[in-house]
């Protein structure tokens, strides 16, 4: 069989169970078939494995590797679709340190491979420590990782600017940390307005308390949504593209939905962290002192993560957490003699 492996630029974690398949069939890669983790057998490709309970291993590896279909797919033709394939298994797994990138693609003939030996329970107790992410990310198993890749679609950039801060927090970079998690929330924003506002332009019957008219009635040029159609009020209210009207009059008018009316204590902390934003992003650090504003440190990194988060979930996208900064036990136990770090 042909075998394609790819060398990637840092390390998938997966959750792998004794159910798991030995391969798993990808749309998205030319018909190639995931080979389970726990099959890494040569000296160079065996991945750390960490058995967390006698129904479940934490594995960690820094290669992919695909059974390509006879005649099929060259090293070209995976290398040219496996960063695509990568980026949607981070949206879909929302692991934010999974790897987009590789160094390349190595293709060779396999004979077979070896059985399938799932590790069994841990020999003693222990806990994970640092960024572990025990929620979606981490818990989803294998075929269940897969299956989300296959099914999902192109996602708004606001999803990978997301995970682009909870990667920088969890690689201690606050700045950073901070930055992305407000750009998160303005993209976020503009992305969800905009799909509403081509929604009710596409519609046969808008809204009735919206004011659609032909485009020709107000002097502006041709749809830059592509519409025939225009609601001149509401392109009033979102031509400045302030945050703080983004929040309140925009969605109020459109949506029928006020952030400020809903939740009042969210919309002053989105507002602190957009104000936090622009102060780093022309060089004001230092005046990033007000007790409104957020912290250039851990703390203030995972506060503006969940200001983020909130206001995903506000918008009726979940599935995001923050990451674990503390002590996973497993094996059923803590002994302090087996620590593993995980970060």
């Amino acid at each position: 069989m042909k075998v394609a492996t790819l060398h990637l630029k840092g390390e998938i974690r997966w959750n792998v169970r004794p159910g798991d398949p030995a391969m798993l069939p990808l749309a998205r890669l030319h018909g190639c078939k995931l080979v389970n983790p726990l099959l890494f057998t040569g000296p160079q490709d065996r991945p750390q494995i960490i058995p967390l309970t006698a129904e479940c291993c934490h594995v960690l590896s820094n290669r992919l590797r695909l059974i390509v279909p006879r005649g099929k797919a060259s090293a070209e033709a995976i290398s040219a679709s496996a960063h695509a394939f990568l980026r949607m298994l981070r949206i879909a797994s929302k692991q934010a340190t999974l790897p987009t990138e590789f160094f390349g693609v190595q293709m060779a003939q396999l004979a077979s491979f070896p059985e399938l030996r799932f590790p069994g329970a841990p020999a003693t107790k222990g806990y994970l420590r640092g960024t572990y992410r025990v929620e979606t990310a981490a818990t989803m198993t294998l075929a269940e990782r897969i299956e989300q890749v296959d099914a999902a679609t192109e996602l708004p950039m606001c999803h990978e600017i997301l995970l682009d801060a909870l990667r920088a927090c969890e690689t201690r970079n606050e700045r950073e940390a901070i930055v992305y998690a407000a750009l998160a929330v303005e993209t976020l924003v503009k992305s969800v307005l905009d799909a509403e506002y081509r929604k009710v332009l596409a519609a046969s019957a808008p809204p009735s308390h919206l004011n659609i008219v032909p485009l020709k009635v107000v002097p502006l040029p041709r749809g830059r949504r592509g519409s025939p159609r225009i609601d001149p009020v509401y392109e009033i209210l979102v031509k400045d593209h302030t945050l703080p009207r983004l929040l309140h009059e925009a969605p109020l008018y459109l949506m029928r939905r006020s952030l400020l009316q809903e939740n009042a204590e969210l919309y002053r902390r989105v507002v602190a962290l957009d104000r936090t934003r622009q102060r780093l992003s022309h060089g004001r650090a230092d005046e990033v002192d007000e007790d409104e504003l957020f912290a250039l440190d851990p703390e203030g990194a995972l506060r503006s993560l969940a200001v983020a988060i909130e206001l995903f979930d506000w918008f009726g996208i979940r599935g995001y957490a923050l990451p674990r900064m503390d002590q996973v036990p497993f094996g059923g136990g803590v002994d302090d003699s087996m620590i593993i770090e995980v970060s």
